[in-house]
């Protein structure tokens, strides 16, 4: 009976008893085989009980946490499941180079698992991590944190896969603030392939000025904008630029702020021109 009774306090105080008053005792009622009980506990078995519910959600915790194949887990997992059972699905359309998953391979390896391999219950293919997946294999790790998730029908799962990758590629990265994030890291003597950057990349992303402010400059110092009007611009090789000239018949003029006369009184071309002028061109040649 002793037994049967600290079962039922436990489960009383982790399912249905609020707070006890410092000081009170509390009372509830378990019904049981169509015949109500009552429990009576004082404070202290209470709180004995709660430190119990304590202690095995801390257990819990500490096996999402653990290391698999010497590769720690940061993530929660349904199971660590032998690596040459995880499929994966023949109809992924994302297809990964041999660049990227060795990428991949060495942040898993310096990381850990950030995110598990998902696999459906319903296929037993991989639905998300495809790319994970290679970059495991190419580790030669013998198990992975795979999550089993439920799918209610073929187009769920294929929809799952397809929007996981496609909702990636519709964001927007903000130059300018990335570079101030890898050159902070860099500061720090962070090793800065861990972010996906190769070398190139990264020198040319730290080193030259930001897109924005190089543009402007150009702008200010070759284009004389008018208040409340619409422009559009042509973007044009060199050589494009040349027959851009011949086409729309482009005068040299100064630049903003020379005075007429100056030294400087053909130091450009035109940069703008109204829509009747290359209406016109256009007409002209057909």
């Amino acid at each position: 009976m002793a037994v049967l009774e600290d079962k039922m306090a436990c489960f009383v105080a982790k399912k249905v008893l609020p707070a006890p008053l410092p000081g009170a005792p509390y009372t509830a009622t378990v019904a049981q085989n169509t015949q109500s009980r009552v429990l009576t506990r004082n404070n202290e078995r209470y709180e004995m009980a709660k430190k119990v519910i304590k202690k095995k959600t801390a257990k819990k915790t500490a096996k999402q946490v653990k290391s698999i194949c010497d590769i720690e887990v940061h993530c929660s997992y349904s199971e660590a499941m032998p690596i040459e059972e995880v499929t994966p699905n023949p109809r992924n359309p994302n297809k990964h180079p041999d660049e990227q998953i060795a990428l991949l391979a060495k942040i898993i390896r310096h990381q850990g698992w950030r995110n598990p391999v998902v696999v459906s219950s319903r296929s037993g293919f991989v639905v998300k991590g495809h790319g994970r997946l290679q970059a495991a294999r190419l580790l030669q790790l013998g198990s992975i944190p795979v999550d089993v998730q439920y799918y209610k029908n073929e187009a769920a799962e294929y929809s799952d896969m397809i929007a996981d990758n496609r909702i990636a590629e519709l964001s927007h990265i903000d130059n300018k603030a990335l570079k101030g994030l890898l050159v902070e890291l860099g500061e720090a003597e962070a090793d800065l392939s861990l972010t996906g950057f190769v070398e190139d990349e990264l020198a040319k992303m730290i080193e030259e000025p930001d897109a924005g402010e190089e543009n402007f400059n150009l702008f200010e110092q070759s284009v004389q904008m008018e208040p409340a009007k619409e422009f559009l611009v042509v973007i044009c090789t060199p050589e494009e630029y040349e027959g851009a000239k011949d086409l729309l018949k482009l005068k040299q003029v100064r630049r903003g702020g020379y005075k007429e006369g100056s030294a400087f009184d053909s130091v450009g071309w035109e940069r703008c021109i109204n829509y009747e002028r290359l209406k016109n061109a256009i007409r002209n040649t057909k």
